[in-house]
C-alpha cells in the first residue's frame, strides 16, 4: 500500500501543486489549467502548459494520483467536471454521485 505521506516527501511534486491535489480530491476545486490537463487527461495540454517544477514532476503526479485520487474523478474532462459539481469527497461522502456514475447504476437495476 502507498505510504502517501512517504511518497510525496520522496517525488518530485512541488507544494503548490499538491495542494490543488488535495483541494481537488476533497473539495472539488478545480485547479490552474496544467493540474486541469493532468487531471483530464490531456497530454498536450499537460506539457504545453507545465512549468519547469511540474515539467520534472509530471511522472509523480500521475502516479499519485493513481494511486492516490478517485477513479470516478479524474481521467477525462467529464470526469473531472462532474468531481467538480458534486464537490469532491465532500459531496461524495454526503451521498452525492456523479452523473456517469449514477448512469451506470441506473443500468444495473
Amino acid at each position: 500500500m502507498l505510504d502517501h505521506e512517504e511518497f510525496y516527501r520522496e517525488s518530485k511534486i512541488p507544494e503548490l501543486t499538491m495542494s490543488g491535489i488535495t483541494n481537488f480530491i476533497h473539495k472539488g476545486i478545480m485547479p490552474g489549467s496544467f493540474l486541469g490537463a493532468v487531471l483530464e487527461n490531456n497530454l498536450k495540454q499537460t506539457y504545453g502548459n507545465a512549468d519547469e517544477n511540474n515539467l520534472v514532476a509530471i511522472p509523480s503526479i500521475v502516479q499519485y494520483l493513481y494511486n492516490s485520487c478517485p477513479g470516478i474523478a479524474w481521467g477525462s474532462a467529464r470526469e473531472v467536471r462532474e468531481w467538480i459539481e458534486i464537490g469532491g469527497l465532500e459531496g461524495y461522502s454526503k451521498g452525492i454521485r456523479p452523473k456517469a456514475q449514477q448512469e451506470e447504476e441506473e443500468d444495473e437495476d
